[in-house]
């Protein structure tokens, strides 16, 4: 029994948007080991099955075997078949401490002299937490949300392949700065970009449904690299877009643009999904062995991954809003607006091509 006809049995109504998404964002070698350990699962239930001889063919003991088909059955979750499925990951370090900083050579001054001091990278981004985590307070929230928008494009942790080889895939998101919720994605694929004004529409619809106050709404754009094809409709939408916005709110020069935005307000991750900013440059292109770990989904699969990340991220940030009162009763049509002068309905970079 193939793959395919193996999770059509176990949800002949078809496999949960959940789990298309956790088997998509698996590497070819942990996918294999999953659908080894599913496969097993289903032969167990077949009758007269020797399950020392399954239990083996895993490298399993009957016992552990046992206790992977009660939680199958009790869960019906990808999951808990995976062997590192069920796993949390440690953080390496900790918040910084209140008072501390950067010191000369690079790395965090350690105020208690008992933990592990990080790298630049690593104390920029747990600076990047606690401004983040600051951003999320009560009175913070009421007096920034629903000013700052951002149209920021990011590579993310997926291998797409096409003529010119494996790149990683590319990705757009539409974001509220203060609070971090995304209000739309859209992924490009090896061969395009992603589709920026399917991405503002998507947004534009959140925000309606959503209902926030938006007033005076500021609304920055990362424009993409074109790709083939897209050279007339990219510069069509560069002059636009400065235009409306203004120069200073357009980025469209230079590998260093990309990502920064979400990794301000949203973090290095989107639920489960793995930002790559420089994704595009020379040097973020994928080594062989990162190909051969890498996710590589189908595009059906890709949206499926990015739809349920999203959701994922939102979840807590809407319910938060919720509490707050920002969210619901608001009116968003000035940012509607704003969203529909920058990208009015029409082609859209690789939109004319899809």
């Amino acid at each position: 029994m193939d793959d395919i006809a193996l999770i059509d049995r176990i949800w002949p109504a078809g496999i949960p948007d959940e789990e298309q998404a956790f088997l998509a964002s698996l590497s070819p070698h942990q996918r294999e080991r999953l659908m080894e350990r599913l496969r097993a699962i289903e032969a167990a239930t077949r009758e007269g099955a020797d399950l020392n001889a399954i239990a083996e063919g895993l490298a399993m003991g009957r016992t552990a075997f046992y206790e992977l088909r009660r939680r199958w059955t009790s869960e019906r979750s990808l999951r808990v078949v995976a062997p590192w499925g069920t796993r949390t990951r440690q953080p390496k370090f900790g918040l910084p401490a209140k008072r501390s900083g950067i010191a000369e050579g690079g790395e965090a001054e350690d105020g208690d002299g008992g933990t592990k001091r990080p790298s630049l990278p690593t104390a920029r981004r747990l600076a990047r937490e606690r401004t983040r985590v600051l951003a999320s307070r009560p009175s913070v929230l009421r007096a920034n949300f629903g000013r700052n928008f951002a149209l920021d494009v990011s590579g993310v942790d997926i291998i797409v392949k096409g003529e010119r080889g494996p790149s990683w895939l590319t990705c757009a998101f539409l974001v509220e700065c203060a609070s971090g919720l995304i209000l739309s994605a859209g992924a490009g694929s090896a061969d395009a970009s992603p589709p920026l004004a399917k991405v503002v529409g998507d947004g534009i619809t959140t925000a309606d449904h959503l209902g926030f106050d938006a007033k005076k709404p500021s609304f920055s754009v990362v424009m993409p690299e074109p790709q083939d094809g897209e050279m007339y409709q990219w510069l069509q939408n560069r002059l636009r877009l400065s235009e409306i916005l203004g120069e200073d709110r357009l980025s469209f020069n230079g590998p260093r643009r990309f990502g920064n935005t979400l990794l301000e307000v949203v973090g290095d991750r989107i639920d489960k999904l793995m930002l790559r900013p420089r994704a595009g440059t020379r040097s973020g292109a994928p080594t062989a062995k990162q190909v051969a770990n890498t996710p590589s989904p189908t595009a059906e699969e890709i949206e499926v991954l990015l739809d349920v990340a999203v959701r994922r991220h939102n979840q807590p940030i809407e319910k938060r809003l919720k509490r707050l009162g920002l969210i619901g009763n608001g009116d968003p049509k000035p940012f509607i607006d704003l969203l529909n002068r920058a990208f009015p309905v029409a082609p859209n970079l690789s939109d004319e091509r899809r």
